[in-house]
């Protein structure tokens, strides 16, 4: 065979082989369990941290909100930075939406039909139940340490366009998230129970810290106007599980009004911020009306008992007179 030959059958050989390579490299075919992938993960998440280290005594912004929760003004020495172990983020509802422009040049997104029924079926007695739904995405979050101290977290995002992983979002003097998962962990080992957790976005700005089996929450309350209010409380699934089982039609409902705006009146798009009623808001809501109907209850209860007592005192009376 000549050398020409070869090189023809070699580029032949090359060119089919693209697109099975293009194949092997996407999400879909990559354990990310893998020793090489938690390897990138961890050298993606050391590069960042080196990054916002060599900024921190640069930028006053950075130093003036890792004070609000160091309360130490700097400068921050580079080498009492650490992060956490790796844990694992399931973004719920993540769901194949299709882009279309409409007559006013604005984008809207659709589903198709099927897909939309899928979502409307959903329905979800244990966590296990969402987390095995084709809708939900993967991503991996490390807490930011200083001096001991939870400072900030990071997210690492699997980006199938360069086919490596990315910091999609970060944040420097933000405590909660780490003193959720903390506090969580402490409250498994309370009960006797593994302290292994895994974090759940439902679609809010807040993020759930959640045990292993999924049947115990803690929230970092970051869309509620009282953090304070919530940031010592876990709730059971129980609590949580008719809120979550309504936000995929919740998530319907928003997108199919926001379309409507965009088609109509673009300008009275609210922006910034969840549009949807945090999960732990409406556990306790439910808690609250528990509450109160018990103490109703209880009232009802001591009212009939003092106006027995009455009654039997009153007949006793008319009895001893006769």
């Amino acid at each position: 065979m000549s050398k020409v030959n070869f090189f023809l059958i070699l580029v032949v050989i090359f060119l089919f082989a693209l697109p099975l390579l293009a194949f092997a490299n996407t999400d879909s075919t990559i354990n990310h369990e893998e020793e090489i992938f938690k390897l990138k993960r961890q050298l993606t998440a050391e590069h960042y941290l080196k990054i916002l280290t060599e900024l921190i005594n640069k930028k006053e912004a950075f130093k003036e909100q890792l004070s609000s929760v160091t309360g130490f003004k700097g400068p921050y020495e580079p080498e009492k930075f650490k992060l956490s172990d790796e844990y694992v983020v399931y973004r719920l509802f993540v769901f194949p939406f299709k882009p279309e422009s409409t007559s006013n040049s604005r984008t809207i997104y659709q589903l198709e039909s099927s897909i939309k029924e899928r979502i409307k079926s959903l329905k979800f007695e244990t966590l296990d139940d969402a987390l095995k739904t084709e809708f939900v995405q993967k991503k991996w979050a490390r807490i930011i340490f200083y001096d001991g101290k939870a400072v900030g977290y990071m997210l690492i995002d699997w980006d199938k366009n360069y086919n490596n992983y990315i910091i999609s979002e970060s944040t420097m003097g933000y405590n909660r998230l780490g003193e959720a998962i903390k506090y969580m962990k402490e409250f498994l080992k309370s009960k006797g129970q593994t302290p292994n957790v895994k974090i759940v976005d439902a679609l809010e700005r807040s993020l759930y810290v959640v045990s292993e089996d999924g049947n115990w929450w803690c929230t970092d309350a970051a869309d509620s106007s009282n953090p304070e209010m919530y940031r010592k409380q876990i709730w059971n699934f129980k609590d949580i599980k008719d809120a979550l089982n309504n936000r995929p039609k919740e998530f319907l409902n928003y997108v199919e009004e926001l379309n409507k705006m965009l088609r109509e009146s673009p300008e009275k798009i609210p922006l910034g911020g969840s549009p949807f009623k945090p999960l732990y808001e409406t556990a306790a809501k439910g808690e609250k009306i528990k509450n109160i109907l018990t103490v109703i209850l209880l009232l009802t209860i001591t009212a009939i008992f003092i106006a027995g007592v009455n009654l039997s005192h009153k007949y006793k009376r008319r009895v001893s007179k006769f």
